[in-house]
C-alpha cells in the first residue's frame, strides 16, 4: 500500500525545491537555502538507513552536499546532483513503500524425466501447473530435483537449458490434444517483446544450469502481467510450457565436454551424419563438431570404462509468486536480445537477423506413432 508521505517523498520536496532554486536565485542565495534544508533531510534519513541500507545512498548524496566545497563548485554540478537525488529519491520512495503482505506463492513440480548415467533428457512439457486468473509473476524460480524432493547439484544432472514460453490452446480441441498429442493445430505459441526475428528467443522466463540459486524477484510494484482476459483470444486459452534439456553426468568420460555437447564425445548411431538435418532440411556437414544436433533426446555421452548407475526420474521445482492484478501494479516486458543479431534497415523500418551462436531446439510431442513437431526454432548460427 502506497503511504501519504515518507522520509524520502519529505526528501524529494526538498530537493525538488532546491533544484529549483539552483536554476532560478542567485548562487549565493541558494546556497543560504541548502544550508536550511539539508540538515533536516540528514536527520530523517540517518535512521531509516539502519532499517533498509537503500537509503544510505540518498544519506551520503546529501553528506557530500554537506561535504563539498560550495564556493568552487559549479552550478551545473549543482543542477546534476539535485536531479539524481530527486530521480533517486523518487524511485526508493515507490520500490520501498510497496506492501508485499498480499503476495502469493505456490511451488510447483514438473512431470518427471527419466535418465540414466550419460543420458540425454531434451523434452518438451506442456500445460504446466501455473497459477489461474489475472495476475501479475514477482519471481519465477526453477531448481532440479530427483524423486523425493531432493535438489540435485550441477555435477550430477546438468541443466542446460529451461525455457518458459506462453501460448494459448484452442478450447474446443484441448480434449484432443491431451489425447492424440496431436499440436500441429490448436496450438498458437505466443513470444516475448524481444527483436529477434519469427519465433527465435520466444521464452518469458528462462536460463541455464546458472538458474539454480538465481533470484528472479521483481521489486516493489513491478510485474510481470500473464492471464488478461482482454488479451487472450476469444475462444482459446493461455497455457504455458517448459522446454528443458537435462544431462546426465554421472560416470561421464568428460563431464565439461558431455555438457557442450562435443559429438566425438557422445555415443551416437553410426549413420548420425547421414540421417541428421539441420534447420533447414540440408544434411549436416561432417565438419559438424559439436552442438545441440549432437545432443538430441536420449542419446547418450561416452562413460568411462566400467562405470554403471541406476536410472533416475527427475525433475524441475519452481517456485512462483505473483499478485492479483490491479491498478497498482506497473507493467513489465521481456526484451531477450541476441548478442549476434545482424540488424539492417529497409528505410525506418529495422530488419533483425538473430543468430543465437550455437543454439537450436525443436518443441516437440512424440507418441507411439509419430512425432509432432512445431516451429518453434533456436537457429543455429
Amino acid at each position: 500500500m502506497m503511504t501519504i508521505m515518507s522520509p524520502l517523498s519529505f526528501c524529494y520536496m526538498v530537493c525538488y525545491f532546491y533544484c529549483q532554486c539552483c536554476i532560478t536565485l542567485p548562487f549565493h542565495f541558494n546556497l543560504m537555502v541548502f544550508t536550511s534544508f539539508h540538515s533536516i533531510c540528514l536527520n530523517h534519513l540517518q535512521d531509516y538507513q539502519m532499517v533498509d541500507p537503500r537509503y544510505t545512498f540518498l544519506w551520503l548524496m546529501l553528506m557530500v552536499y554537506e561535504q563539498v566545497n560550495m564556493a568552487t563548485t559549479s552550478k551545473v554540478v549543482m543542477i546534476s546532483l539535485s536531479i539524481m537525488m530527486m530521480l533517486f529519491s523518487t524511485t526508493l520512495s515507490v520500490v520501498l513503500e510497496f506492501d508485499e503482505n498480499h503476495i502469493k506463492s505456490t511451488t510447483f513440480f514438473s512431470e518427471k524425466v527419466e535418465v540414466g548415467p550419460g543420458k540425454i533428457a531434451v523434452k518438451t512439457l506442456f500445460d504446466i501447473h501455473f497459477p489461474k486468473g489475472h495476475i501479475g509473476i514477482k519471481s519465477f524460480d526453477v531448481e532440479v530435483v530427483d524423486e523425493d524432493g531432493n535438489f540435485v547439484p550441477l555435477y550430477e544432472a546438468y541443466l542446460h537449458h529451461w525455457f518458459a514460453v506462453k501460448y494459448i490452446e484452442n478450447i474446443t480441441m484441448s480434449e484432443y490434444i491431451k489425447q492424440s498429442h496431436d499440436i500441429r493445430n490448436g496450438i498458437e505459441y505466443e513470444r516475448n517483446d524481444g527483436a529477434c526475428q519469427g519465433f527465435l528467443l520466444p521464452h518469458y522466463w528462462g536460463l541455464g544450469g546458472e538458474s539454480q540459486g538465481t533470484s528472479s524477484n521483481l521489486p516493489g510494484p513491478f510485474a510481470v502481467e500473464v492471464g488478461n482476459p482482454t488479451k487472450i483470444k476469444h475462444g482459446f486459452t493461455e497455457k504455458w510450457l517448459f522446454s528443458i534439456m537435462l544431462i546426465d553426468t554421472r560416470g561421464t568420460h568428460d563431464r565439461k565436454g558431455c555438457t557442450e555437447c562435443r559429438c566425438k564425445l557422445m555415443n551416437l548411431p553410426k549413420d548420425f551424419y547421414n540421417v541428421t538435418t539441420n534447420i533447414n532440411g540440408q544434411l549436416l556437414s561432417k565438419n559438424y563438431k559439436g552442438g545441440l544436433f549432437c545432443c538430441q533426446d536420449n542419446l547418450q555421452c561416452k562413460l568411462r570404462n566400467g562405470f554403471k548407475g541406476p536410472t533416475r526420474k527427475l525433475s524441475l521445482k519452481y517456485k512462483i509468486r505473483w499478485v492479483d492484478w490491479d491498478e497498482h501494479q506497473v507493467p513489465l516486458k521481456f526484451y531477450i536480445l541476441d548478442s549476434a543479431d545482424r540488424v539492417i534497415s529497409n528505410g525506418s523500418t529495422p530488419i533483425h537477423d538473430c543468430q543465437v551462436d550455437d543454439l537450436f531446439d525443436i518443441l516437440y510431442f512424440s507418441n507411439e506413432k509419430q512425432t509432432f513437431k512445431t516451429h518453434l526454432y533456436f537457429k543455429q548460427k
